[in-house]
């Protein structure tokens, strides 16, 4: 049975010719941008990426071999810069936040 609060939405909707459901809004995406010290392989770059990705919130993760800098993109309410670096540190790797949009760039 459809609640009456929806069925009310749905029939405005269709009378008005809007959307029949709003879009809820999607939770915040935060952007994380980590220097990691001990990537010296080609390898290094996805083993961290790696790391990354198993951390609770995190959507995605960008990296490069011919930069220290990795991006994290995170759920709002997900995992902070902490949890991140303590994930890179177990996998071996020194990291720290970002300190300006150059810090870590070639």
């Amino acid at each position: 049975m459809i609640p009456p609060h929806v069925a009310l939405q749905l029939l405005s909707s269709l009378i008005a010719g809007a959307p029949a459901v709003e879009d809820a809004p999607g939770p915040e995406i935060e952007e994380h941008v980590l220097v990691v010290s001990g990537m010296n392989c080609p390898v290094c770059p996805h083993m961290a990426r790696h790391a990354l990705g198993r951390v609770q919130g995190v959507e995605g993760v960008t990296s490069s071999p011919n930069t220290p800098r990795v991006v994290v993109r995170v759920r709002g309410g997900g995992a902070d810069s902490a949890a991140l670096m303590q994930a890179l540190n177990r996998a071996g790797f020194r990291a720290r936040e970002a300190l300006s949009a150059s810090d870590g760039k070639p």
